[in-house]
């Protein structure tokens, strides 16, 4: 039987992995990632989607940068849309983002559903 354990997940900011507006605001994660860590922040977060109302980085890819990028920083999908993926690669990502991230992976998930155009996608 798996066991979950709570987490105090404190404060922490959204990546620049989006461009709601428009205004070029989606950068290198890395570098925000450690500024973060560097501010005393316990996490920072990055969204999912794979076809939206604005551009977005793919969500595995953009925390294993900022993995790569930090030291103790937790890292986390706020929130991973595993209904719209294939099992197996959701899997194989979870893990390998826990690997290379020293264990500092949190996993939010989610199914999605606002955006039809995803689901028609995948």
């Amino acid at each position: 039987m798996t066991s979950f354990r709570a987490l105090r997940l404190g404060a922490g900011p959204m990546l620049p992995s989006a461009d709601p507006f428009g205004a070029g605001l989606i950068h290198a994660p890395g570098p925000a990632a450690r500024r973060a860590e560097s501010l005393g922040f316990d996490i920072v977060w990055t969204g999912d989607h794979i076809q939206f109302h604005s551009e977005m980085l793919e969500c595995t890819t953009t925390l294993a940068a900022a993995a790569g990028a930090t030291e103790r920083i937790r890292i986390g999908s706020g929130v991973l849309l595993v209904a719209i993926r294939p099992p197996a690669l959701v899997a194989k990502n979870v893990a390998t983002l826990q690997l290379v991230s020293g264990g500092r992976f949190v996993l939010g998930v989610g199914v999605g559903g606002e955006n039809p155009a995803e689901w028609e996608a995948m």
